[in-house]
């Protein structure tokens, strides 16, 4: 049996030279200098009302995974970097810079960052978290045993001891018989408060149906009120799973993009307009508002794609004048009241004297008229 002969490997022809462009060598950076995105010169003419030119830095909490402002001092410090930061409950607690330093100007209090912490140091556990664990359970056991329709989101203990636990209802539901027995299972100060689905959803954080975290567990601060209009405008599937959160509301991205939306409709026809195309008249049967494509269906049956340039929008025709020698009753829109015609007839017997309808003081003998007053 013979052996077949390996393939020859021809050698690769070599291409044209490349010749890289000569660039001044870069300084080189300095460890130690402060990193400023807006400089001291753009802030010199701040006054007393524009408030306080802090250093800020945005940390995102290790317990509640929200990110927010933080005071810096003269800390520089980088995005990535494990600091230990006031806490909202005043406990120092372990978060991480997700935006380096950058000077403002703000009329309010920031929490500060504390120091930063060294690689082979643990970050702090906060107090009162296995106190938390301990209530939640209890918390959740209650309300199964009352079969209260709520949701037990968390418990947290602020520096005083207090604990609050956070309930979900969509409903007014009454939590003294919740309060009663949590208190005295707990042995503490407890305090019961009721948020909405959009608030539990922000507190526990989770993955969103585009695979990324929730915007409002990661960035957003306030929530934006949402209109099942604004699906309609951006041409979504009208469906709830495909336009419905985890919390069960519409998706709070849906007002990213409704302004664009607002603003490139403007130039559209709408749909159902009749328009003038190259190929003849027709109706627009689909609008691409991000493209920037009509589809018109032409009188012919035809289907064509134009740009908003290539048709002319037919104005509906003009009403039909003369309706009222017709014997049509035309509405007076500004008095409120239909035109009949005329309200008085002419009496040909009567010298061509005028004479209101329903009017008997004519017929009547001129001293035994009514008075009008």
């Amino acid at each position: 049996m013979s052996v077949p002969s390996p393939p020859t490997v021809r050698p690769r022809e070599p291409g044209p030279p490349v010749f890289l462009v000569p660039t001044e060598p870069e300084p080189p950076i300095d460890v130690d200098a402060d990193i400023d995105v807006k400089p001291w010169e753009g802030s010199e003419n701040c006054t007393s009302d524009d408030g306080i030119l802090h250093n800020t830095v945005v940390v995102r909490n290790h317990r509640s995974q929200l990110a927010r402002l933080y005071d810096a001092g003269d800390s520089v410090l980088l995005r990535g970097e494990v600091v230990l930061i006031e806490a909202d409950a005043g406990c120092p607690s372990a978060g991480t810079v997700v935006r380096s330093n950058r000077r403002e100007s703000l009329r309010i209090r920031l929490p500060r960052v504390i120091r930063r912490l060294q690689p082979n140091e643990q970050p702090p556990e906060p107090r009162g978290i296995r106190r938390d664990l301990e209530v939640f359970g209890i918390a959740r056991h209650v309300a199964s045993t009352l079969t209260l329709p709520v949701k037990i989101v968390k418990a947290q203990t602020d520096q005083s001891g207090k604990t609050v636990v956070y309930v979900a209802c969509e409903e007014r539901t009454d939590f003294r018989e919740l309060y009663r027995r949590v208190s005295a299972a707990a042995q503490g100060r407890i305090e019961i408060r009721q948020v909405g689905v959009r608030d539990a959803a922000k507190m526990l954080g989770g993955i969103a149906p585009c695979g990324l975290r929730l915007c409002c567990g990661s960035f957003l601060k306030d929530f934006a009120p949402v209109s099942i209009r604004m699906a309609k405008d951006q041409g979504l599937v009208l469906h709830p799973q495909r336009v419905s959160g985890l919390c069960g509301r519409l998706l709070c991205c849906l007002t990213y993009e409704d302004d664009l939306y607002h603003t490139q409709r403007k130039n559209l026809p709408k749909l159902g307009k009749r328009v003038l195309t190259p190929s003849g008249p027709g109706r627009v049967r689909d609008v691409d508002v991000l493209s920037q494509v009509l589809r018109v269906t032409l009188d012919s049956g035809e289907i064509v794609s134009l740009k908003p340039s290539d048709i002319t929008v037919l104005s509906p025709p003009a009403p039909v004048e003369g309706r009222q020698e017709r014997g049509i009753e035309q509405p007076d829109h500004r008095a409120g009241r239909s035109h009949r015609g005329p309200s008085r007839q002419t009496d040909p017997n009567d010298n061509n004297v005028d004479t209101p309808l329903h009017d008997t003081s004519a017929h009547e003998p001129p001293g035994e008229r009514p008075n009008p007053r």
